[in-house]
């Protein structure tokens, strides 16, 4: 208990009042977020770029990441989705910068985006950094209502909300990490843009924070505890989730996240380069019963002129 203790007590170096304000800002930015939820990932805490900007280029490596996520089986029109990113630091050493790419299909509608990030690293001390980012882009955005099965075939009024358009995307955010914990804030879809020209419907403005840490348990066993909160339209959904690394190569991991349900996965190390994951969702809510959700992980990584890729990362 002694140990577990001084992990606990040592979780966040730099300070509880750091880590407050990080969660402070999650919670009481932007009231004015009126829109749906963005995309969900399960296995974040593996390329954390991939949900927070500011942590583009973390590590000194060059990484490439592909994700594609199939929601609610069994549903006929569930959410499809495929997402990749790049991040590379530049040899300045304090500038990184990443790419992102996204598609998604849900029914009758589609959305893809390109988002490009810029950030700037602090170094804070030899085991601490601090990095602050904005990303930009443009989202294609596609309704398209012959893909609707209506009683009424000569419906005008459904025939009306035919859409593709394309809208500005900006987002601003804040990571912090030391070898074994991190924390950050990002606050996505700013601009809030129409999505349909004739509707209301805007873009799904959305503040999301992050909080990770490793715990060596032994040699060949170490315990990773996160939590991720994202706060969109009043509302908030917080997950939770705990993964064990065995003998430096395999991740086990389970977790809940609320309002729907239970999640588990699954990601070998094959190298220092290689990682490939699998998950599945389960939804606990009775009102919400559908076959499950799968989502396929993979990354490469390798070293700049400064970089190693040699070292064991925990997230």
């Amino acid at each position: 208990m002694t140990d577990l203790s001084k992990h606990i007590s040592g979780l966040f170096p730099l300070g509880s009042k750091t880590i407050l304000l990080l969660f402070t800002l999650a919670l009481t930015l932007p009231a004015m977020i009126n829109a749906q939820q963005e995309w969900v990932f399960t296995q974040y805490s593996f390329s954390l770029y991939d949900i927070n900007a500011a942590a583009v280029g973390d590590g000194q490596q060059n990484a490439l990441a592909f994700r594609a996520r199939k929601q609610w089986t069994g549903i006929s029109g569930a959410p499809e989705s495929i997402h990749a990113s790049f991040q590379k630091p530049l040899e300045l050493g304090h500038l990184t910068w990443g790419i992102q790419l996204f598609s998604e299909k849900i029914g009758a509608h589609q959305s893809s985006s390109f988002e490009g990030t810029i950030a700037y690293r602090l170094k804070i001390n030899e085991k601490q950094q601090l990095s602050f980012a904005i990303e930009s882009g443009l989202m294609n955005y596609n309704f398209d209502p012959n893909r609707v099965e209506v009683r009424d075939e000569g419906d005008a009024t459904l025939a009306s909300f035919q859409s593709n358009n394309w809208s500005p995307l900006f987002n601003a955010a804040v990571f912090w990490r030391s070898k074994r914990s991190y924390a950050g804030v990002e606050l996505s879809r700013l601009t809030q843009s129409k999505l349909v020209s004739n509707t209301g419907g805007v873009q799904a403005s959305q503040i999301k924070g992050i909080l990770g840490h490793a715990i060596p348990v032994s040699n060949s066993v170490v315990l990773r505890p996160s939590a991720l909160l994202r706060y969109s339209n009043s509302q908030a959904q917080w997950e939770f989730q705990t993964a064990v690394l065995l003998h430096s190569s395999l991740w086990l991991g389970m977790g809940y996240r609320s309002n729907f349900g239970f999640l588990g996965y699954a990601e070998y190390q094959f190298s220092s380069r290689l990682r490939l994951g699998y998950s599945y969702d389960l939804a606990s809510n009775t009102t919400f019963q559908t076959g499950g959700s799968h989502e396929l992980f993979l990354s490469f990584q390798w070293a700049t002129k400064s970089g190693n890729t040699s070292d064991l990362r925990y997230f």
